[in-house]
């Protein structure tokens, strides 16, 4: 149908052209004070016939064309759009085209589907047929950083790469009801609880476990001063029990909440601390025969009871301080004895 109406305007345009040589040559005549026979009124249709063709010559000017479908039409660069105030909305030359932000595009409903430059930043959004937000790409809100977040349809649940700031928190990250539940970035992998606290971390060397209030209670890896494992187990922040590497041997390690040592198992055999002084021993003897030895003290640490083997492997145990006069002192003791 468009053809056809075009090959009309063109046979018509040519007619015109036609006309308006015969309308100038008859123009030219009377100029010349030759008439043949041009009324007023003829005069009046040949400046008019003039306009209309004036004005068919720039729509031929603007050259638009018919697409492949008979309902498209094809407008050729170079051409510029302006608003009602005739501020321009988009340049296209021939070698390219530019569109001022921001500015949206929509569907046949009218529902925006993609926009560019909302709010002043530079950040292209795609939206679904709901008209959440599925794709986002650009500067962050805050605009320290780049992101680029992909969504499920629902709103609620997001997936996003983000690049590093300060705070150093670049990376992936999964988000949901606008809470971010886990990080990896430069300082591993982070998840976080309910209430957005920091819940367990994975680094390079070990894995860490938080309470509600953000506190470590537990940590499993190297240690952090030694290339040695370690396991660490607490409560409120402090480290309460702990499994670990001392010299060449393990070594266990219970505490109380003032960070002293309670009990520790490891290669001098088990010690019993209170407030920080020894007081109970068992484990190898300190003679190296490979005997065990007992040994009990009390509130400062100094030894009351002792129990081992001596050299001819009798047992005994020795209880102190010791009785008799000096320069002699005996201790109080049970020896053990082959019955004769």
């Amino acid at each position: 149908m468009f053809e056809e109406r075009l090959a009309k305007l063109e046979q018509r345009l040519a007619e015109t052209e036609q006309e308006l040589r015969q309308v100038r040559e008859q123009l030219r005549s009377a100029g010349q004070g030759k008439p043949r026979g041009m009324s007023p009124g003829q005069v009046l249709f040949a400046l008019g016939l003039v306009a209309i063709l004036g004005a068919l010559g720039l729509v031929a000017g603007a050259r638009i064309e018919a697409g492949p479908d008979a309902k498209t039409h094809t407008v050729k660069a170079p051409f510029v759009v302006v608003d009602s105030g005739g501020k321009t909305i988009m340049r296209v030359a021939e070698d390219g085209q530019t569109v001022n932000a921001p500015f949206s595009v929509v569907d046949k409903a009218g529902k925006v589907m993609m926009d560019v430059g909302a709010e002043g930043q530079r950040r292209l959004s795609i939206y679904d047929a709901t008209g959440v937000g599925i794709l986002a790409l650009g500067e962050s809100k805050e605009r320290d950083s780049a992101t680029l977040i992909l969504g499920r349809g629902n709103g609620k649940s997001f997936v996003g790469l983000q690049s590093e700031t300060d705070d150093k928190k670049g990376g992936f990250f999964y988000s949901h009801d606008d809470k971010v539940t886990t990080r990896l970035g430069e300082t591993g992998l982070v998840m976080y609880d309910d209430g957005g606290k920091k819940a367990t971390e994975v680094w390079v060397k070990g894995v860490g476990v938080y309470d509600k209030s953000g506190q470590r209670i537990a940590r499993f890896g190297a240690d952090p001063k030694t290339e040695f494992g370690s396991l660490v187990i607490g409560k409120n922040g402090k480290a309460l029990a702990g499994l670990m590497v001392k010299k060449e041997a393990g070594l266990i390690v219970v505490r109380d909440s003032t960070n002293e040592s309670l009990v520790e198992l490891g290669e001098p055999g088990v010690q019993v601390f209170n407030k920080g002084k020894a007081v109970g021993r068992l484990g190898p003897s300190p003679s190296g025969k490979g005997s065990g030895y007992l040994s009990i003290g009390n509130a400062t640490g100094d030894t009351i009871v002792e129990a081992g083997m001596l050299e001819d492997g009798d047992g005994v145990v020795r209880a102190y301080p010791l009785s008799g006069k000096t320069p002699i002192p005996i201790p109080n003791f049970i020896r053990g004895g082959k019955s004769k």
